[in-house]
């Protein structure tokens, strides 16, 4: 015997007034079922109910009851989950109306229809949308949000048609160039992969450690000419900093640590040392893969520090292959590690973003994204 509940829509946002309903198997003969809530999210109805009540639970109003020998209503519970979260219910089992018909006057005690309990108690889980936002971009090129919705640990799309908002996606674009990012084909496909994925998928702790870990090889390799003669001089001036970095980027501190080091001293790299006096590379320092993301303090969180580190390889990568700068092109300090679904769209954001001709999708007018980087602002 087993009782289930499910919203409508089947992945519901939060509202006073959410269709849920139970669902009886195993064959037990129950027809019927009592719900309470016995926990909620803070700042929902049904947890203020049970501060103030000090109560264990809180029943739900139940549906119409069926006649005897009936089945489970087909009208649901009309649950409050006006805050987004995990709500959790206790249900019963029952069989409604199995006794005859009793009492011997109008509205006697006996003459109700009996509630047989079936089982014990099942402890139930109801899952409501949250949504939560992830900064892309860069200030000085154009930024957005990665808008998605929340159910347990799974993204789930949303609609337009049936919650009023489509995602995941990208909004709050900041500028033509961006809205042109937003909808490059690289980026969607990418943005359409989070749809159903386990958001502990997105930026595993162990990937990101691997790929930190690789970072802090192959860029001090190339600056030193391992494997290969790509510089006029080997860099030793920009690569013990990365190498004397905490080893394991499994906490945020530790990844903003590395995030800013590694920034700091690619620029440093490909700008000939910090004054431009520094002969690394023959003819001219490498501004055509110029880092895009500036580090400052102002933007110091979680958000911009992937973008940062996703700046770096996406510059990184570009750079050590670049023959106009180096004696030769360096095809072995590969950073090859998995990026992870939210790095790679860090990438592939920026990557559109950089180009002075970048795609013109999303309704974009070719003149109008190229005039971004001409200083010219989109008017209304």
């Amino acid at each position: 015997m087993a009782i289930s509940l499910a919203t409508t829509p089947s992945f519901a946002l939060p509202s006073e007034a959410v269709p849920l309903t139970a669902t009886i198997t195993g064959g037990t003969g129950a027809n019927y079922v009592r719900l309470w809530c016995v926990d909620a999210p803070v700042g929902s109805v049904y947890r203020n109910q049970l501060d103030k009540s000090a109560a264990a639970r809180v029943e739900i109003t139940p549906p119409n009851a069926p006649a005897a020998g009936g089945v489970l209503p087909s009208v649901p519970f009309e649950a409050q989950l006006e805050v987004g979260g995990r709500y959790t219910f206790v249900g019963q089992e029952y069989t409604y109306g199995a006794s005859t018909y009793g009492g011997g006057y109008a509205s006697a005690p006996d003459a109700y229809q009996s509630q047989t309990k079936i089982g014990a108690e099942q402890t139930l889980y109801v899952y409501v949308g949250q949504r939560m936002s992830h900064r892309l971009g860069a200030s000085a090129y154009g930024t957005g949000s990665l808008l998605v919705y929340v159910w347990d640990e799974t993204i789930r799309p949303t609609s337009l048609a049936v919650h009023g908002v489509a995602s995941p996606s990208i909004i709050n674009l900041s500028s033509p160039r961006a809205v042109a990012a937003a909808n490059a084909s690289a980026v969607q496909t990418l943005v359409d992969g989070l749809i159903d994925a386990n958001v502990n998928t997105l930026a595993p702790v162990l990937t990101l450690s691997a790929l930190v870990e690789q970072m802090k090889n192959e860029l001090p390799d190339h600056f030193n000419n391992v494997s290969g003669a790509y510089h006029s001089s080997a860099d030793t001036d920009n690569d013990t900093e990365i190498e004397d970095a905490p080893y394991a980027a499994t906490t945020p501190g530790a990844l903003v640590k590395h995030a800013t080091v590694f920034y700091a001293r690619l620029r440093n790299h490909m700008s000939n040392g910090p004054f431009g006096a520094d002969n690394y590379h023959r003819n001219q320092s490498d501004f055509t893969n110029a880092l895009i993301c500036d580090p400052s303090p102002s933007e110091s969180n979680m958000a911009y520090t992937f973008a940062i580190i996703a700046d770096v390889i996406r510059c990184y990568e570009a750079h050590r292959i670049n023959a106009v700068n180096h004696l030769s092109v360096d095809t072995n300090n590969v950073i090859s590690a998995p990026l992870g679904p939210l790095l790679s769209l860090h990438r592939a954001f920026l990557t559109a973003l950089a180009s002075f001709v970048p795609p013109t999708a999303g309704g974009a007018q070719l003149g109008v994204v190229q005039l971004g980087p001409l200083g010219f602002q989109l008017e209304s």
